[in-house]
């Protein structure tokens, strides 16, 4: 998963908290970049400040889609400009999106943990089982060699 994904998430349920505060989506997307810093956020307030200008919602999304360049952004973009097509509730969109993501990282997440798991074993097998074994083995190899020299 790409690296901006988290927090496109993240800006998503702001964005969804401010409109179900009864923002409207101008406001929940300036709201929401307040306290939001790195590259999704950077992209989403060159967008914003494009609606500013007075550029329609639809090439300010296209704006931020193509310079994301994650399927993330262009499922967020999607969603606010199907909400705002056809009147379809954005928060519930944005949190159902927020919330595939993070089930996403999480997957994500656990693969590579269980990767770091497989390989955290073979210095356990490869090298301190065979030592524990030779420390096991030793003395009573010692006493066996000693009994054989004396009755030889």
């Amino acid at each position: 998963m790409p690296k901006g994904d988290a927090e496109i998430a993240a800006i998503a349920t702001v964005v969804a908290l401010a409109l179900r505060g009864g923002c409207g989506i101008y406001e929940s997307l300036t709201h929401a970049l307040a306290g939001a810093c790195g590259s999704v956020a950077n992209s989403l307030d060159k967008a914003v400040k494009l609606l500013e200008l007075g550029l329609p919602l639809v090439q300010a999304l296209r704006v931020f889609e193509t310079e994301c360049d994650s399927p993330a952004a262009k499922e967020f973009s999607l969603k606010i400009q199907t909400a705002n097509n056809f009147g379809a509730s954005l928060a519930d969109q944005l949190d159902d999106l927020a919330q595939t993501i993070r089930s996403q990282l999480a997957i994500a997440e656990l693969s590579s943990a269980t990767a770091a798991e497989t390989k955290m074993l073979l210095p356990l097998v490869f090298l301190i089982l065979p030592v524990t074994v030779l420390f096991a083995l030793y003395p009573s190899l010692q006493i066996l060699n000693i009994q054989l020299e004396g009755t030889l």
